[in-house]
């Protein structure tokens, strides 16, 4: 009887092992799972930031080829009648939209201008700095 009672002991403390085993079992899968998530979860941020990065690359590396253009050019207008001075009115109207459209700084320096009040001379200085 002692035996029976001996083995009834161990298979109580066998059964509550397993228990404890399943248990941690149990709690692993879960973490595991926990785990997993957070993985995917900085991999897509991660992702995100990688595109963010290169859309910003390529806008440093559009700008930086915008400011060796425009540090680089040089505009001139040849002479001609009133046609040809309102013509170039428009052009530096345009330049002057486009530089302030950018963030640039457009300076002018002088004008003269025609009877029509288009641009017989015209000097300004545009600056992407």
């Amino acid at each position: 009887m002692d035996e029976l009672e001996g083995l009834k002991a161990k298979s109580t403390d066998l059964e509550e092992c397993c228990r404890l085993l399943n248990d941690e079992k149990y709690n692993l899968l879960n973490e595991r799972s926990d785990l997993v998530s957070q993985l995917e979860s900085v991999e897509e941020k991660l992702s995100n930031l990688e595109k963010m990065f290169t859309k910003l690359e390529e806008k440093y590396t559009d700008a930086e080829k915008d400011k060796e253009t425009i540090d680089n050019q040089v505009e001139e207008l040849c002479t001609g009648g009133e046609e040809a001075s309102l013509f170039a009115m428009d052009i530096f109207k345009m330049y002057e939209k486009y530089a302030h459209k950018k963030g640039w700084k457009f300076k002018v320096v002088d004008i003269a201008q025609s009877d029509l009040k288009g641009y017989k001379v015209h000097i300004s200085f545009i600056s992407a700095h």
